[in-house]
């Protein structure tokens, strides 16, 4: 290990520890075990190794922990007697040299997020016009500190970064003062926002910890240090390195850099990554080590299956499998963490365990307080029923309701009132209860008016906490009542800093709950140990552990390297001249990074996206194309091609040995007989069978209900049952006889029943998204206007409308026939002094669709098949034969569809041409589908329709799914994105099918 002087700084010194994983063929100690050894060779004084003057820093918390460990290892096989050193990251090291006040006299995150709050909301307006904008005015809640936009968060994270620097705001004002649209003042203004702050630390009593380190680095005499290591350090931020400058001359500086001298160059003369000389540095990587998956769920998949095709090799190779410790999962992107725990226990005996904990946020105690300060600072109806629905709030409004269907009821009720968003003070009187149960359940904290500091509201957070998960039984070895205890904990702990600060606001309910829980988010929970898991870590921590495999996912564009969130405060020319880490930085870091675990570990996958989980595609990282042109080529041709399918995975048995492949298939639970025959069906639901006898079944026959989520737009059901509504409103008032032939009297008609049907009153507290929808609505009426004249014109009159028909469909000989029950849009006749013409029908039967593309008759009722066709929708014959019983005197009915589509140039009227062929033939399918269904033959699953992702997900249709309310056609247009571009069945033949509802006495 040669030792290489800098040249340019005369108190530190670079150590090569190299990180290939052999040299020679001999395998080298992991990279943590040559920094142990280096330092007890340095320490070593007979037969002590005394550290205790020491400060070390190293990547990351978990490489503290590990060097610690393997220093006591390697010391007690040197039989030593250790004095370990100080271990901290290199954010750390101003406390570290300087010996950081204790936490008790500290601000807790709490106390810091309300007090920046509280300073930008109480500055200057000439503060804020400097800053750029408008901040929230005194007491504004709308904008609590917690939210990312909010100011007081975006204000203290614009001074952390300058602190972490080592730089006040005046400072850098002016740095700035020379550089074109810098905007000095703005740094200025932030000095008098970090003023105020500073003083209201001062009146509560408390110190900041980072403006104490910088306060510490620019006035306080540093104590003497014996030693500082910088163990594999790639980043020190500028704070760090200003400290490290000023220590004394006998304290020495050593940086152990994981590379070789040869390499020198790539370095700073701390050891820490050159941005500019990693800017064409190559990176090489076997070709088989980089992986193509699909989206999230693949690249999981993915993992595991590499996992267990290395184990294989690694047995072969050993003689025995790897052990857990051998492997590691690496996560740059968190998005993978969860797909990766769901897939573990599709293979065999492997289990990951996420080494970082899962995210506090995530817990019981903290998702109920989220749901409860959303729902106390909106009081809106999503926020109502997110409450309602968390598992420990709904046992608790059930214990105070008794079990019933108060739920389904809320459900309906909001389904009901939505889109029009009416608030639940004005809902019906039914909901009185549940409202009374929830406030009852929130005690103190409902009361809208009570304003308290954040240490007052303590008491109340605590009620709450012990109604909701106080009466259950908690076993600490369990991971879920663990996890509920620490959030718990976390959350008083948080309430008790801040009561300790004097001078906090007192602010409602609602936004101390917002701010606590995000003042306690980036607290995690520790996974259960499991001697047999597989550790998923982060990027930064693959480097520095011993384990000679790793598999890293995510391997991405903006994920590797991550892109930085966009700082309009900081641009680019302004980090450069403040000389803040720019992008570049991040990229050298990454690059490094990959290169060392390139070397350092005798297997290496890097297994990279081609889609997200929505279908976006999804770019390698350019890290992966580090390499010369024509590798960078071939390695791009390869990864452009379309992922292989991930349906395939191998399974891992016990000690991480492979077992069988198998192939995932969706299992999609098996029809239960009926025991009372199907008797009666609705004419629509032909259609359904035809489509997935297995959808019919679970929606017709077992009844399952589908109650839609809260919609901020009407459904494509719910527009086009607005549209049906109104045009059968016109049509029953001029029914039996002719209507106008003014096209614009007709629409000024359908617009007065538009009005009727969706008040101004109720649309009042729409979205937006509703008025848009009416707009949409107007101009389909306008079409049906000109259509309706011009049929008036043509001498046709209205009938009926909304014409109700029933009767039999005979099945055969010796059968029961099926009873058949429709209701018609509407039926037209001819004025009985015109003459059709030989064979014309004198009858129209029309249905009305608001489809955005207009289609033909033939185009909408059947299938092509080959040069055939094949009936899919049965509901026009179906009305024909109701009204014309089958006779061979029966008088010609015209069948048809109107199209209200988005196209205005478009004619609504497509008549069918079938001819007393194709009638027969639909009406043999209809006795087909009829007798099937009698006989309950629902296991064929066909093709769901789109509109009902919860059928389609039990069908296994998983890549159909879409979002509620888009149609299963492929439309586009501005009427789509209002939510009006779909068949209107899902709504319209609702109304048709009630009374209805049950197919006979099916169960």
């Amino acid at each position: 290990m040669p030792d290489d002087p800098d040249p340019r700084d005369d108190t530190a010194r670079r150590v090569w520890l190299g990180a290939d994983h052999t040299v020679m063929g001999l395998r080298q100690p992991p990279l943590l075990a040559r920094a142990a050894d280096w330092m007890l060779a340095e320490a070593r004084a007979g037969r002590d190794a005394d550290m205790g003057g020491w400060v070390v820093a190293v990547p990351s918390g978990r490489a503290a922990r590990q060097l610690l460990a393997v220093l006591a290892d390697r010391a007690a096989e040197r039989a030593l007697a250790l004095w370990p050193p100080r271990i901290h990251t290199p954010g750390e090291l101003p406390a570290a040299l300087w010996r950081a006040p204790a936490q008790d006299a500290t601000a807790g995150e709490l106390a810091r997020s309300l007090l920046w709050s509280a300073c930008v909301r109480s500055a200057e307006p000439a503060v804020r016009s400097a800053l750029g904008g408008d901040a929230p005015e005194p007491r504004d809640e709308r904008a609590p500190a917690h939210d990312a936009p909010a100011w007081g968060a975006w204000a203290r994270g614009a001074v952390g970064d300058l602190l972490s620097a080592g730089l006040w705001p005046d400072q850098a004002a002016e740095m700035l003062a020379d550089l074109d649209g810098a905007r000095p003042e703005r740094f200025v203004a932030l000095g008098r926002l970090l003023a105020g702050y500073r003083a209201a630390l001062r009146q509560a009593g408390l110190l900041d910890p980072d403006i104490w380190a910088l306060e510490a680095v620019t006035s306080a005499a540093l104590p003497a240090c014996e030693r500082v290591v910088l163990v594999g350090v790639l980043e020190i931020p500028g704070i760090a390195r200003r400290a490290l400058s000023l220590l004394p001359e006998r304290s020495r500086v050593c940086s152990l850099v994981f590379d070789d001298a040869d390499s020198a160059h790539l370095y700073d003369a701390l050891g820490a990554v050159d941005p500019a000389a990693w800017l064409d540095q190559p990176v090489s990587l076997d070709e088989a080590s980089i992986v193509r998956a699909g989206d999230h769920a693949d690249q999981a998949q993915a993992a595991l299956t590499e996992l267990a095709l290395i184990a294989e090799r690694w047995a072969h190779e050993h003689g025995q499998p790897p052990t857990p410790d051998d492997v590691l999962l690496g996560v740059p992107d968190p998005r993978l963490v969860p797909h990766l725990r769901r897939r573990q226990d599709l293979h065999g005996d492997a289990r990951v365990r996420d080494a970082s904990g899962a995210p506090i946020d995530r817990t019981a105690p903290l998702t109920l307080l989220a749901h409860v300060g959303e729902h106390l600072r909106t009081r809106s109806w999503d926020s109502l029923a997110a409450l309602v629905r968390h598992p420990d709030m709904h046992a608790l409004i059930d214990a105070w309701l008794g079990r019933g269907r108060w739920l389904d009821d809320l459900d309906r009720l909001g389904v009901d009132s939505a889109p029009l968003l009416v608030p639940p003070a004005d809902a019906p009187a039914a909901l009185a209860r549940v409202r009374d149960a929830l406030d009852a359940a929130l005690g103190e904290l409902a009361d809208p008016a009570l304003r308290r500091s954040p240490g007052q509201w303590r008491p109340a957070v605590a009620s709450l906490l012990a109604r909701c998960f106080g009466g259950r039984p908690l076993d600490m070895r369990a991971h879920d009542s663990a996890a509920t205890v620490r959030a718990c904990r976390a959350v008083d702990e948080a309430l008790a800093r801040a009561a300790e600060a004097r001078g906090l606001e007192p602010m409602a309910a609602g936004a101390l709950l917002g701010a606590l829980c995000a003042a306690v988010r980036d607290q995690r929970v520790p996974d259960d140990p499991d001697a047999r898991a597989v550790e998923m870590l982060g990027w930064l921590e693959l480097v520095t552990d011993p384990a000679p495999v790793a598999i890293v996912t995510g391997c991405n564009a903006g994920v590797l390297p991550s892109s930085p969130s966009p700082e309009p405060f900081l641009p680019g020319p302004v980090r450069r001249a403040l000389a803040l880490p720019e992008a570049t930085a991040r990229v050298a870091r990454d690059a490094c990074v990959l290169r060392t675990l390139a070397r350092s570990k005798a297997v290496l996958r890097l297994i990279c996206g081609s889609r997200t989980a929505q279908g976006d595609p999804l770019l390698p990282s350019p890290l992966l194309f580090r390499a010369p042109d024509h590798t960078c080529a071939a390695r791009a041709l390869r990864l452009s091609q379309d992922a292989p399918p991930g349906a395939t995975r191998r399974t891992l048995g016990p000690g991480l040995t492979a077992g069988l492949a198998v192939r995932q298939r969706p299992v999609t639970p098996a029809p239960m007989a009926v025991d009372v025959p199907v008797t009666h069906m609705h004419v629509s639901w032909f259609g359904e069978y035809i489509a997935s006898p297995y959808q019919f079944y679970l929606r017709r026959v077992l009844r399952l209900p589908q109650l839609g989520p809260r919609a901020r737009e009407l459904s494509a059901g719910a527009f086009g049952s607005l549209v049906h509504g109104v045009i059968a409103a016109f049509s029953a008032r001029h029914a039996p006889g002719t209507p106008p032939t003014d096209p614009r009297a007709i629409h000024a008609e359908l617009l007065d029943d538009l009005d009727r049907a969706l008040p101004a009153a109720a649309r009042r507290h729409a979205s937006p998204a509703v008025e848009l929808q009416r707009a949409v609505a107007q101009r389909r009426l306008l079409a049906f206007a000109h259509w309706q004249a011009r049929r008036a014109s043509a001498g046709w009159a209205i009938a009926h409308c909304e014409h109700a028909l029933a009767g039999p469909l005979d099945l055969g000989p010796g059968l029961e026939p099926m009873s058949l029950h429709g209701k018609a849009d509407r039926i037209d006749t001819l004025d009985p002094a015109l003459d059709p013409g030989p064979g014309r029908p004198r009858v129209a039967i029309l249905d009305f669709k608001t489809d955005d593309s207009p289609v033909s008759a033939d185009e909408r009722a059947r299938s092509r098949l080959g040069q055939g066709s094949a009936w899919k929708d049965l509901q026009l014959p179906l009305y024909r034969h109701l009204f014309v019983p089958d006779r061979p005197d029966a008088p010609p009915v015209q069948l048809g569809y109107v199209n209200l589509s988005a196209d205005p140039d478009a004619d609504p009227e497509a008549m069918a041409d079938w001819g007393p062929e194709d009638l027969d033939a639909a009406l043999e399918e209809a006795r087909r589908v009829a007798l099937s269904v009698r006989r309950g033959r629902f296991g064929d699953i066909g093709r769901p329709h789109a509109r009902h992702p919860p059928v389609m997900a039990m069908c296994g249709h998983f890549d159909r799914l879409r979002p509620a309310g888009v149609s299963a056609d492929d439309q586009t247009g501005a009427d789509e994105q209002a939510g009006a571009g779909t068949d209107d069945h899902a709504g319209h033949d609702a109304g048709h099918d009630a009374g209805h509802d049950a197919p006979g006495s099916a169960p």
